[in-house]
């Protein structure tokens, strides 16, 4: 099958979207959630709700490809990722509480 133009995934309203683009132009630190590490030849990224078709930045985490494989095929891992993310969340409600 041929994944081009308007068959290609990331084809959205007669424009090609690429999400990588969207996180990176977003504050967003370039570094995998789980590991840390920067080296932005091996990041990737991860739709947290896993709809490829929602890629506000919102839903969109920077994961190396090691991360992401283990985040998609192991619970253990996909727990581990969630529990980033609340804790995240939960900064991120304090700081905008206090100011």
């Amino acid at each position: 099958m041929i994944y081009i133009g308007e068959k290609h995934p990331n084809w959205k309203d007669g424009k090609f979207v690429s999400y990588r683009n969207i996180l990176i132009k977003s504050t967003v630190p370039r570094t995998c959630m789980l590991c840390k590490i920067s080296d932005k030849r091996i990041l990737a990224v991860h739709h947290i709700d896993c709809n490829h078709k929602n890629n506000t930045p919102e839903n969109l985490k920077w994961l190396c490809h090691n991360c992401h494989s283990l985040v998609h095929n192991y619970k253990k891992e996909q727990v581990k990722f969630e529990n980033i993310l609340k804790k995240e969340k939960s900064v991120e409600g304090r700081a905008s509480s206090n100011g």
